[in-house]
């Protein structure tokens, strides 16, 4: 599972991996280097919609953010924005 650790090496977000691996090595490889789940394919891309929705809701809250980004040159005021 050498890409999920690449990407958690980088980024906390929500991994939901989807695979046509079903053994459980595998499933337990992936939870054990971050993902958030594991579905193996075929699967009913309602459930798989579902299942992104609830790992969303269980995300924490991002922290506030400076609505103004300073780019050197140019600034950008998120907070302006309509």
């Amino acid at each position: 599972m050498g890409q999920l650790e690449q990407l958690r090496a980088w980024t906390p977000a929500p991994v939901v991996v989807l695979s046509d691996n079903d053994e459980v090595s595998a499933i337990v490889d992936a939870f054990d280097h971050g993902a958030y789940d594991y579905r193996t394919e075929p699967c009913a891309i309602s459930e798989l919609a579902a299942r992104l929705h609830a790992v969303h809701r269980r995300r924490p809250p991002r922290p506030p953010v400076d609505p103004v980004i300073d780019a050197g040159l140019f600034s950008v005021d998120i907070g302006a924005r309509p």
